[in-house]
């Protein structure tokens, strides 16, 4: 807790004078008897009941006299609205430094399951969950890292699919539908320079109800290159779409993007 009230000192002193005002708005809001000082009463009545527990009131309280001055509401302040701590699920303690967290129950908020060292240290906190699918948050980052690149890899193999049913449908078609499929491309390139660029593409999307493909996501996706832009350039295939990259196939597997996506 000493970590929080730190950060939460330094954002004060280094605060505009409408953000100090804000925080001593809070102060004053809590306070309400207006004595200068918090009660853990005064607590209940204002904020969450997680936050106003009696063991998350004594980490609050530095100096353990009982009530919380401005600076020890400041961390207070800044819980409720700088960040989103979680509480232990055994001994019900704010959880400010590392701490351990199912990773079965991950992204089931407010329905987590969180140990501080000392709970997961006793191992007597029942969970419906096998305990090895509690992790500290250096092992956890790990697992997410893993799982992520996983999917980056296997979003890129599908999206290398996609532009060979975008280069067959291409070389397959007549010639109107090539000179359709240039059209297309010339409809985003709005400043006639031969390339796409993101601005180009987002605006395009947009205002062309492609609502879900609207994103700088997508856009590097098919920046087959990463050069920046999308390209529409002559090949030995004449004329040949490069790749995915002007999504000349856009209205026969959009669909199917949504769902790589």
């Amino acid at each position: 807790m000493e970590g929080m009230r730190q950060i939460a000192t330094a954002y004060y002193e280094r605060a505009s004078e409408e953000e100090k005002e804000s925080a001593e708005e809070f102060f004053r809001k809590l306070d309400v008897n207006g004595d200068g000082r918090v009660s853990l009463l005064e607590l209940k009545r204002s904020v969450g009941s997680w936050l106003s527990t009696e063991t998350v009131f004594k980490q609050l309280d530095e100096n353990g006299d009982g009530t919380l001055d401005f600076y020890e509401v400041l961390a207070v302040y800044y819980i409720v609205n700088k960040v989103n701590l979680h509480v232990c699920n055994g001994c019900l303690g704010l959880l400010v430094g590392p701490y351990f967290s199912c990773l079965l129950c991950l992204g089931k908020s407010p329905d987590t399951f969180d140990l501080c060292c000392n709970c997961y240290r006793r191992g007597t906190v029942a969970h419906e969950h096998s305990s090895k699918y509690l992790l500290d948050h250096h092992s956890l980052l790990a697992v997410l890292r893993s799982k992520e690149a996983e999917k980056s890899r296997q979003g890129k193999k599908e999206m290398e699919e996609l532009r060979e049913i975008a280069r067959a449908h291409y070389r397959a078609g007549s010639q109107e539908v090539k000179n359709l499929a240039f059209e297309f491309f010339k409809t985003m390139d709005t400043n006639g320079d031969g390339r796409v660029d993101l601005s180009e593409f987002l605006t395009f999307m947009r205002q062309d109800g492609y609502s879900q493909m609207h994103s700088p996501y997508f856009f590097n996706e098919l920046d087959h290159d990463g050069n920046g832009a999308l390209d529409f350039y002559e090949d030995k295939w004449m004329l040949a779409l490069d790749a995915f990259e002007v999504a000349l196939s856009i209205g026969r597997i959009s669909s199917t993007l949504c769902t790589i996506l």
